[in-house]
């Protein structure tokens, strides 16, 4: 009855040892916590967004993506500085197509075939579509009109007095450019 308990235990034993020599050697996991910003910050179109991110245990690799649920929408960023084991990203909030809503942050670290990651959850604001107009210019020297038009129906007319052929219209600021034909110099008008 010894001899079966020793040779079970010898068993047992043998088992444990084999199971611990067949794992994997590179089984370790970066771990990945984001620094800052802290969850909940709102962020407008054409916004920036600075990332800090510790990533422990990485080779290196490092995505860093926008997520709505479980879709992941690639956002414009760069590596701006990195010491150690902290990183710092530059987001750039530049998609005109991206909708009003929550998103989340996913920074997803690499070891090999390891993964790990970390989650910030933002708030962000689409390009208004009023941004998105033009700007007609009508009649000659002191009959003339700047009429703005928006993607929304909103019309706003300036009255001109002066020669001012149209220059140049800038949507996103709402800003007309031009300049008279006798002198040359440039005037705004605004349509906000």
């Amino acid at each position: 009855m010894k001899r079966l308990q020793v040779l079970i235990y010898s068993l047992i034993g043998l088992i444990f040892l084999v199971s611990n020599s067949c794992k994997k050697e590179n089984e370790v996991f970066p771990k990945v916590t984001i620094k800052y910003p802290l969850s909940g910050g709102n962020y407008d179109f054409r916004d920036s967004l600075l990332l800090g991110v510790e990533v422990v245990n990485g080779d290196g690799r490092v995505s860093v993506n926008l997520m709505d649920g479980s879709t992941v929408i690639s956002v414009a960023n760069r590596l701006v500085y990195q010491q150690g084991s902290l990183r710092e990203y530059e987001l750039y909030f530049t998609d005109k197509k991206l909708k009003s809503g929550k998103y989340e942050i996913r920074v997803l670290a690499f070891n090999g075939e390891n993964r790990g990651s970390d989650f910030s959850e933002i708030r962000y604001t689409e390009l208004p579509l009023k941004l998105n107009g033009f700007v007609v210019l009508s009649g000659k020297g002191n009959n003339a009109t700047l009429t703005g038009h928006d993607s929304i129906g909103n019309v706003k007319d300036i009255q001109l007095s002066g020669d001012y052929p149209f220059l140049a219209f800038n949507s996103f600021q709402q800003v007309a450019i031009t300049a008279p034909a006798f002198n040359g110099q440039l005037t705004g008008f605004s349509f906000k």
